[in-house]
């Protein structure tokens, strides 16, 4: 029987549609893991030009340009096993190699975890010390519960369609006691707030090409360091430390909130 005149029960199942954006062939049941891979695998993410890239040049000797990896160096402690949730290339892992015996980076795109095991084999003689797969962090990642002691997740959650349930994950691997360290973009930063005001959007992502990488860069979800606070203590975790990063970003710390363009929350699991 039909459920509307013309159309069957079985005809959402047969529905599939193609779309080319900009060279990229996208089937409508593609999963955006599958976006992802094939973006970063043709190179169709691209970040935008660096603001006030001149006046970053003549202060760089004087390291007034706080970067998140600088916070992760100063904030995160050595430690037995460190996980590095949408590790990309695992840039991060292998920032820290030094300070962790164990270090494994999950990321959704396949494309960018065979690029970091490359590298991983490249240059380091010991095989057991990294470990990458590909993982969507819309399910529960494959690692057992409390086995990790210290895990950074940067400029990943707001990309996430369930993050209750991907925080959630995140404690229940984590060991009591152990640390993790989040960024996010501060949708109430001042130029986002004066941006609204005037009627326009506010950029929260890093590319702007978007007709090729999806609107906002992807972005799902939206923060403030309350909102974002909030949900992490809602989620098990006890907040330590709220900052971020930017150009004299020390100094625009007194107020992240309203002052730096991200927010980066170090957190213990409770």
């Amino acid at each position: 029987m039909a459920v509307l005149p013309g159309i069957h029960d079985g005809s959402f199942k047969k529905l599939s549609r193609t779309t080319k954006i900009k060279g990229l062939e996208l089937s409508s049941d593609m999963n955006y893991a599958e976006l992802y891979n094939r973006q970063y695998a043709t190179g169709k993410i691209v970040g935008a030009e660096v603001p006030h890239s001149g006046l970053r040049k003549l202060v760089a000797p004087f390291n007034l340009d706080l970067t998140v990896e600088q916070l992760a160096a100063e904030l995160l402690p050595p430690s037995r096993v460190f996980l590095d949730a949408g590790c990309g290339e695992g840039a991060l892992c292998f920032m820290l190699a030094p300070r962790y015996e164990r270090l494994i980076g999950v990321d959704v795109a396949e494309v960018r975890v065979a690029r970091a095991e490359e590298r991983a084999a490249r240059e380091y003689s010991e095989r057991d010390k990294f470990l990458f797969r590909v993982a969507n962090l819309d399910r529960p990642l494959p690692i057992p519960d409390t086995s990790i002691d210290v895990l950074c997740s940067l400029n990943v959650i707001e990309h996430v369609f369930d993050v209750y349930s991907l925080l959630s994950d995140f404690h229940r691997v984590l060991k009591p006691g152990g640390l993790a360290l989040f960024q996010v973009p501060n949708i109430g930063y001042l130029r986002h707030r004066a941006r609204l005001l005037l009627g326009k959007l506010p950029i929260t992502s890093s590319p702007h090409n978007w007709s090729e990488i999806g609107w906002d860069g992807g972005h799902l979800h939206y923060f403030t360091m309350s909102s974002f606070c909030e949900l992490l203590s809602h989620t098990g975790f006890t907040i330590l430390r709220q900052t971020g990063t930017g150009l004299f970003g020390r100094w625009r710390n007194w107020r992240p909130s309203l002052l730096t363009g991200d927010l980066v929350v170090l957190v213990q699991r409770s």
